[in-house]
């Protein structure tokens, strides 16, 4: 446990990062440990997903979770037919998976303040979003351009918060918090580790049937058959989007990963520069910026570096405080 005196009025941000947010379970199970008090919690994109879990008192869910998911899990959640018109995915699949995390609570109904942050397309601002259903909330802060569907809400148009406030430190600050945790996921690489150039590589997936001459995991063909019986003419159709979306191909990459790594590039320079106006009393940033946006099969390898990056945190943080401590 930290020394006390404590900071006053503690504030954590999460920032956006797709799977490397998972690290973010391992810091906030850090603090846990750590008896660290907080008096509000503001999250982008993936820190919104977490972020909101922990304030609704589902922390343990999210723990959960981050031993359980694996490649035939992601389908379950992301994969499904939707025509492309303002995305590729619906999120209607997601959102049941964030409403399980939120407990159906009403921001005014959490354990602690909350806010997500999302992007108004039509104004190009940030949108703190602090009132309402908390699970429609994370789901506009989630949407990446182009994969997901904007969310239509109070007359704006929103999309992924990492567009504009990747680490919102000043809506911490603005929620009361004088003292502001920061949890970056983006910007620290491990040179222990290389991207991988496949979302679902063959390591995490023991289980998958075997794929020969470019044909389909059983279990994909499987799910998109239960789908397109009662639409037939989009059977082939289906099968053919489906391939190409996610296609694992060194010489190439699939739509999914042109888009979040497109997006991922313009919010690294987005955070750079907001640190440099805006820091946070405290950064902490665990070494999964060599994890793809959508490798969420790699769960548990992000809550160890999230949790071992907020245990240094705290002790550095620890040292500071005594030192400043009257003599």
């Amino acid at each position: 446990m930290l020394t006390d005196p404590y900071p006053p009025k503690i504030g954590l941000v999460l920032g956006s990062g797709g799977a490397r947010g998972w690290a973010h379970v391992g810091a906030l199970n850090c603090l846990i440990r750590n008896r660290v008090p907080l008096v509000c919690v503001v999250g982008t994109s993936a820190g919104a997903l977490f972020g909101s879990a922990f304030a609704a008192g589902r922390h343990d869910v999210a723990n959960t979770l981050s031993t359980t998911l694996d490649w035939r899990r992601m389908l379950e959640l992301f994969v499904e037919v939707n025509l492309p018109r303002s995305g590729l995915l619906s999120g209607r699949r997601i959102q049941r998976l964030l409403n399980e995390l939120t407990d159906g609570n009403t921001f005014g109904t959490l354990n602690l303040p909350f806010a997500a942050v999302a992007t108004n397309l039509r104004t190009e601002r940030e949108v703190v979003l602090d009132s309402g259903l908390v699970d429609q909330a994370v789901r506009a802060s989630i949407a990446i351009p182009g994969v997901f569907t904007p969310v239509v809400r109070n007359g704006c148009l929103l999309v992924d918060g990492g567009l504009v406030n990747p680490l919102p430190v000043n809506v911490a600050r603005a929620m009361g918090a004088e003292f502001v945790i920061a949890v970056d996921v983006n910007l620290n690489v491990s040179a222990m580790n290389r991207p991988s150039h496949d979302p679902l590589p063959a390591a995490s997936r023991p289980q998958a049937a075997p794929v020969a001459n470019g044909e389909r995991p059983a279990a994909w063909r499987q799910m998109l058959d239960d789908w397109s019986t009662r639409l037939p003419p989009l059977r082939e159709a289906s099968h053919a989007a489906f391939a190409r979306w996610f296609k694992a191909d060194p010489e190439s990459a699939s739509i999914f990963e042109v888009l979040t790594q497109t997006f991922r590039l313009v919010e690294n320079q987005i955070t750079r520069a907001r640190l440099v106006l805006e820091p946070p009393d405290l950064l902490v940033q665990p070494a999964v910026g060599h994890i793809q946006t959508l490798e969420f099969q790699r769960a548990r390898e992000a809550v160890d570096a999230g949790e071992a990056a907020m245990e240094l945190a705290l002790a550095q943080m620890t040292q500071r405080i005594k030192k400043e401590e009257p003599t």
